[in-house]
């Protein structure tokens, strides 16, 4: 809401897209997998960052350094590091021992902004 509202300045990539088709068609729920995906673009549209080649081999290369991070969130990250992104919001707490990056939690973030 709050990037919706202007409050926020805010991106995503293109993979947390990737990702929320996957899960909901994964667990058979496509029409609500539809609509998250469709109310997410909705505010993201312009917010949408590519997956480039510089990313691609960014990832591989701290996959070696975060052996503990999936290759989503290697992506995720290399994303962020390329475009100088410091701040996350996730509930994914292996994003806690990247020095780089500050993980906000979604819970505690959202009561920051209300």
């Amino acid at each position: 809401m709050a990037v919706a509202t202007g409050q926020l300045d805010a991106v995503t990539d293109a993979e947390v897209f990737q990702e929320l088709l996957y899960r909901y068609l994964h667990l058979q729920q496509r029409e609500k997998g539809f609509l998250i995906f469709d109310t997410f673009y909705e505010v993201m549209r312009g917010r949408v960052l590519p997956i480039a080649d510089v990313d691609v081999e960014r990832a591989r290369q701290l996959a070696e350094r975060y052996p503990h991070l999936s290759p989503r969130d290697l992506l995720h990250l290399a994303v962020m590091l390329n475009h100088g992104i410091p701040d996350i919001v996730t509930a994914d707490t292996d994003f806690d021992a990247v020095p780089d990056v500050r993980r906000l939690d979604p819970v505690q973030f959202v009561a920051t902004i209300l």
